[in-house]
């Protein structure tokens, strides 16, 4: 019986350590000085997040850490910047207007230290999305005829064109990893958008549709491992994605109650974040995970934590997370920093566990105070 007693416990401890959950802290990042809204882009491996938060001077790139936000600047003589990306130092990119009015892609290695990117001949515009510990940054132009092509700058700013799919017209660059790898989206000869990264010399390997070719796949975020993430379908129906060792596109499918998702980022631990819509109008922060699939961030929050976060843009490989929150009825950029949150189930086990071990040491003391 004493064996019993403790084969059970033992059991009892295991369940409740394999049904203990991640949860996790809000860290409120706030604005900038005579603002009120922020938003998360976002987040190097130190935590530090990049975003957008609106000031007394008009919208700023911000670099956030908790506390009061740094602004990251502008451009010379021009009124707003957005901060898109930030590597593992801290340098920020994204997007800024010039005197001239015209956006232009920049590259801020401290706050105050705001550089154009520029844009080549016949470029309207140049955007930044994503950046590596190189100083490489990818993007994407707006040329005439509201024409986009993905680009990728090198260290000294220079611009090279990416191109399009053969038979396209439009391709854009949204992200690059510690490779140099690039991943983005253009339109094939049939005009249907697809997922692309980059391969030997800069062209664009196609990713394919989201279970057919005629269907559309749009290529958000990648990995150091070279795993990409995005979002496919028709719009308003969009299913989250992720590509296979296979080479092909596995479906992630949508939040419950949702009815489109859109994976926005992984870390190189394969963990996804993204955000989930209505078709109201409403939309909630997804964390992915092999094991349990899409879970809405605001089910892993202590209760009471005030906060609704409605999107999730970013995820470094300590599993912080960083998006766009309601809280307190002011919408700001968040950070969030997992804890351990053991579920109810798992402290009844364990509770259970503790009791039998418990009986387990009980019987077996027994027995050996009255053994000759």
């Amino acid at each position: 019986m004493r064996w019993n007693w403790l084969r059970i416990g033992l059991v009892a401890c295991a369940l409740a350590t394999t049904r203990a959950r991640a949860g996790y802290t809000v860290v409120d990042l706030g604005v900038l000085p005579g603002g009120s809204v922020s938003a998360g882009a976002a987040i190097n491996a130190s935590g530090l997040v990049t975003g957008v938060s609106d000031s007394s001077g008009g919208l700023r790139a911000f670099l956030g850490n908790g506390g009061t936000p740094q602004n990251v600047g502008v451009l010379p003589g021009g009124t707003y910047s957005i901060g898109t990306a930030l590597n593992t130092t801290g340098v920020v990119v994204g997007d800024a207007n010039t005197a001239t009015g015209s956006v232009h892609a920049f590259v801020a290695i401290g706050p105050g230290q705001v550089s154009d990117l520029g844009v080549n001949s016949g470029w309207l515009q140049s955007h930044a999305t994503g950046s590596n510990d190189n100083g490489l940054v990818s993007g994407y132009a707006l040329l005439a005829g509201n024409v986009q092509h993905a680009f990728v700058s090198d260290g000294s700013g220079h611009l090279t064109d990416l191109g399009t799919f053969p038979g396209g017209t439009n391709s854009r660059a949204n992200g690059i990893n510690s490779s140099g790898v690039v991943v983005g989206s253009a339109d094939n000869a049939s005009g249907v958008f697809h997922a692309f990264i980059t391969g030997p010399g800069g062209t664009l390997v196609d990713l394919g549709g989201l279970g057919s070719p005629s269907v559309a796949t749009f290529g958000t975020a990648i990995n150091n491992l070279g795993v990409v993430v995005g979002y496919g379908g028709a719009a308003g129906s969009y299913h989250a994605f992720r590509s296979n060792s296979s080479g092909g596109l596995d479906d992630l499918g949508v939040l419950q109650g949702f009815t489109s998702s859109q994976a926005n980022a992984i870390n190189n631990l394969g963990l996804i974040v993204g955000t989930a819509s209505s078709g109201s109008g409403s939309s909630t922060a997804f964390l992915y995970t092999a094991t349990d699939g899409q879970v809405d961030l605001n089910t892993l929050l202590s209760p009471g934590s005030g906060w609704t976060l409605s999107t999730a843009t970013g995820i470094n490989d300590a599993g912080q997370i960083t998006g766009t929150g309601l809280f307190e009825n002011q919408t700001h950029a968040y950070r969030l920093d997992p804890a351990a949150v053991p579920e109810p189930s798992g402290l009844l086990l364990g509770g259970l566990g503790l009791f039998c071990l418990l009986a387990a040491w009980g019987r077996g003391a027994g027995a050996l105070a009255v053994k000759p």
